[in-house]
């Protein structure tokens, strides 16, 4: 496999002793018993047309996301395009941006989108040089929506459950646990993030059974789901 920034991904059994370096160096490794997996990761070799020092998308409100990156250098880049997904995998264009051609100091770009998804949605930069040649970013992801429970894991759950939380802003929550008649079990403050933010809880003590997880926002709005604890 190989990924946007001329990394190729290896991976497969070895037996004994196996060098994995491919050029005239060594870079020995030894399986602890018959065969062992391994992942390699290599880089091509080839000159990245940008050095990206960052990329990031961020939700200002709920009808705008502002992407920004900066790049360290950049050698015969043509333009940015700004990708946007609502799976994370099937990627469209909302917008171009020109690069700077060569460069060799810090610059910073940005890029507005002004009807983005509602809910979840991914982000990407594809960089394109003069020649055609184009690399890709790392994914954001952005929430615009009311807050929300999004997923509950494992459920049932055992010792530990996941509650993953999209919420339009950061904020201090109420965070709570009911069991099936009423009683609150669990109660804490839990900080969140604008976006997608995971709570973990601890429930090894709580007895098996069905219980209500209840997340209360300083303003009083309220979301709750429920999961099996074993």
């Amino acid at each position: 496999a190989t990924d946007g920034l001329c990394n190729v991904y290896v991976t497969g059994v070895f037996q004994n002793t196996a060098d994995f370096d491919p050029g005239a160096g060594t870079a020995n490794l030894s399986s602890a018993g018959s065969y062992d997996i391994f992942v390699a990761r290599y880089d091509c070799g080839n000159p990245l047309p940008i050095e990206l020092l960052s990329f990031k998308a961020t939700a200002k409100t709920n009808q705008l996301v502002r992407t920004d990156w900066a790049t360290a250098t950049e050698t015969n880049n043509d333009y940015f395009t700004v990708l946007r997904s609502k799976d994370g995998v099937t990627f469209e264009q909302i917008g171009t941006v020109p690069g700077a051609g060569n460069s060799n100091t810090t610059l910073n770009y940005v890029f507005y989108d002004e009807h983005p998804y509602t809910g979840l949605s991914y982000y990407q930069l594809k960089q394109t040089d003069y020649s055609g040649a184009s690399s890709l970013s790392n994914i954001e992801v952005v929430y615009i929506a009311p807050l929300s429970i999004v997923n509950v894991y494992p459920n049932p759950a055992d010792n530990t459950v996941n509650v993953v939380i999209g919420s339009p802003d950061d904020i201090d929550v109420s965070v709570s646990v009911f069991n099936s008649i009423g009683q609150k079990v669990m109660e804490t403050t839990r900080f969140i993030e604008t976006g997608i933010s995971t709570i973990t809880l601890n429930v090894q003590n709580l007895a098996a059974g069905d219980y209500l997880f209840q997340i209360v926002t300083p303003a009083g709005e309220t979301v709750e789901s429920e999961f099996i604890n074993r």
